[in-house]
């Protein structure tokens, strides 16, 4: 059987024996964890599926009288059972946030995690072109060849809200061609060999790349700059969770941030920190804000 059915069937199986143990198990003592893989590119690696059950490992080991039961899935399945009440934590992609969140504002019970990529709360983005062109605005772009990295959802949805403001055409009509960089460093080197004309990425994997490599920096300029206000991962409290549910999460992503193999664990899946916030720092991030250059 190929990996990625071999996960689904994993997946299927696992939500199957949260409800059994559901009315097995006294619900003071576990909670459920739902990982939706939509618009996260890690979570659609078979192998790196494969390596949350190291998370879960961790995460229970911390715990005492308590575990906390997971699985993978994806939106569609995610939004199918939100109203089932067998969900305490979900970890959704910032796009899947945005575009969802009339069926989750009901359901959320004020508790959100950042899940960030660098020290900073929320993220920024940059349209990258290279300055040996005469590309100094967004429209422009029109009829051009375009690096995506599809793993990443937030790209998709700005550059969505970019087309938009700019004409009445979708992405595909917009572009020439979308190519599907396998990582926003590919993106930003596709466009530095001239391979495509234009990307999007988020601003710190711009600057890292000129860190690296000075020569960037000299070729590649920005044309258009978002706010600081995308947040790539959120896990976010569903209203059914309990107070004892409540202690031991925060417990757990305690122990992830400030131990050495949780620390590991972290950098397995590219995260710097998971931290709480206040739900109410989410809301510039549902008006999908652009600041133009």
């Amino acid at each position: 059987m190929p990996n990625g059915r071999k996960m689904k069937v994993f997946s299927n199986i696992t939500i199957l024996l949260i409800l059994v143990f559901n009315t097995t198990v006294d619900a003071t003592n576990f909670g459920t964890i739902v990982y939706v893989q939509d618009g996260i590119g890690e979570l659609q690696k078979s192998e790196k599926q494969i390596a949350i059950k190291y998370w879960d490992k961790f995460f229970n080991k911390t715990l005492k009288n308590y575990s906390f039961f997971s699985s993978v899935t994806t939106i569609d399945k995610f939004i199918k059972h939100l109203n089932d009440g067998e969900i305490d934590y979900v970890l959704l992609d910032g796009s899947n946030f945005i575009q969802y969140y009339q069926y989750l504002e009901s359901k959320l019970l004020g508790e959100a995690w950042l899940v960030q990529r660098t020290k900073n709360n929320f993220e920024e983005f940059v349209l990258l072109v290279r300055k040996d062109t005469k590309i100094e605005y967004f429209h422009q772009l029109k009829n051009t060849v375009f690096s995506l990295h599809s793993g990443y959802g937030l790209l998709r949805l700005y550059l969505d809200q970019l087309v938009a403001n700019t004409s009445n055409s979708t992405i595909s009509e917009f572009f020439h061609e979308i190519h599907d960089a396998k990582t926003e460093s590919q993106a930003i080197l596709d466009v530095f060999f001239s391979k495509t004309d234009a990307c999007l990425v988020a601003k710190h994997v711009f600057d890292d790349a000129i860190e690296l490599n000075p020569a960037i920096g000299e070729k590649i300029k920005v044309i258009v700059h978002s706010k600081k206000i995308y947040a790539p991962a959120i896990y976010l409290a569903l209203n059914g969770v309990s107070k004892k549910g409540q202690q031991n999460f925060s417990r757990s992503v305690t122990m992830l941030n400030n131990t050495v193999r949780g620390r590991q664990i972290l950098n397995l899946f590219g995260i710097y920190i998971i931290k709480k916030i206040d739900s109410k720092k989410l809301e510039p991030m549902l008006q999908q804000s652009v600041t133009w250059q």
